[in-house]
């Protein structure tokens, strides 16, 4: 119960009049936004009213379009040309839907999961969620995927699941603190990374600096990762509620559950050290059934060509994503990523 008291607390918080000066609205009016993610032009927006929704970035005025019908759902993940949806509270689940097919679509239940789920995110072809005081994962290339817990024991429900590099980092909306984990370990152990903070939920990185947000005071602050002794750094002050944040393109998008509504503020463009495209890697390469590119700050669309340049996949990458390639034909290919990066890879 405690899950559903502090979204409820949430809905009816007040919002400061102190904003950033560079915060604009993307779109109002959406009923109570818990997560968010951007792919190409389109923004998904997870929402408290059992709806997926999506807007367009580039119209003036975006209109709010109905993607498809979901159960109270907290977090959304991409990979490839599929959404995946954390529904929670009324029917735990993880679910899916193609985003290229015709609105409204419907999802499929990937998993049912045994407690509410309140964030997702994706590590090769892991994609790791919250489950209740654990974090599990399931591998989403089998074909009925079987859960496996990361870490148990933890003293909330975690939320705004992120990945840097190995490191998991995750937010603990009721004790008040972000802790992170290394999937590399054999038994995987909560460090903690910052205490006292006021119900933080939403998380994302931006090269080295950790963005978080905290839900019960409207702001959203920044800690440099690499710190021994982490700063925090206050950023925005005066939102509602943000308990979901998302990057793309140097900019900050935020759902603020209390003002139904998402905003975003522009970030600092990162440096060259830290986004070099020389850095891009592939991997496994050759590759038997999939393929993953490491070194991306943001969802990429992609499209795959053949030797003979006939375009045999296409879809959308973030990083550390995975692009299923067991159905192409051996050989040399290319994968061309937004922007006209282009890197080669060998299908065996």
């Amino acid at each position: 119960m405690k899950y559903i008291y502090i979204l409820i607390a949430l809905t009816f918080c007040s919002v400061n009049t102190l904003r950033a000066q560079d915060l604009t609205d993307v779109i109002t009016g959406v009923t109570t936004p818990h997560d968010i993610v951007v792919v190409g032009n389109d923004l998904y927006i997870a929402s408290g009213a059992s709806e997926i929704y999506k807007v367009d970035l580039t119209e003036e005025i975006p209109a709010i379009l109905h993607v498809a019908y979901a159960g109270y759902n907290f977090g959304l993940a991409i990979n490839g040309n599929d959404l995946y949806i954390a529904e929670s509270i009324f029917d735990p689940q993880i679910s899916k839907l193609d985003i290229t097919a015709t609105l409204p679509t419907n999802r499929t239940t990937v998993i049912q999961t045994d407690d509410p789920t309140h964030g997702l995110v994706l590590h090769n072809n892991d994609l790791y969620y919250s489950n209740g005081l654990r974090i599990s994962k399931i591998d989403v290339s089998d074909v009925i995927p079987t859960s496996i817990d990361i870490v148990t024991g933890l003293v909330d429900h975690s939320a705004g699941l992120v990945f840097n590099g190995d490191d998991l980092y995750f937010a603990q909306p009721i004790s008040g603190k972000i802790s992170k984990i290394s999937i590399t370990d054999s038994t995987p152990i909560a460090i903690e990374i910052l205490t006292g903070l006021s119900s933080p939920f939403g998380l994302a990185m931006h090269g080295n600096e950790l963005y978080f947000g905290e839900s019960a005071t409207g702001k959203i602050s920044k800690i440099n990762i690499t710190d021994i002794t982490p700063i925090v750094t206050e950023v925005i002050i005066g939102l509602g509620g943000p308990v979901g944040l998302f990057i793309d393109n140097n900019n900050l998008y935020i759902a603020e559950l209390g003002a139904n509504k998402v905003s975003k503020y522009p970030l600092p463009s990162l440096s060259v050290e830290e986004i070099p495209a020389q850095n891009l890697i592939i991997s496994p390469n050759p590759a038997e059934e999939y393929i993953k590119i490491q070194g991306l700050n943001t969802v990429k669309e992609y499209r795959i060509y053949n030797i003979l340049g006939i375009e045999v996949l296409k879809g959308y990458l973030s990083d550390n994503g995975s692009v299923q390639v067991k159905s192409l034909n051996n050989g040399l290919h290319f994968i061309v990523l937004e922007g006209n990066t282009t890197i080669k890879f060998i299908k065996r």
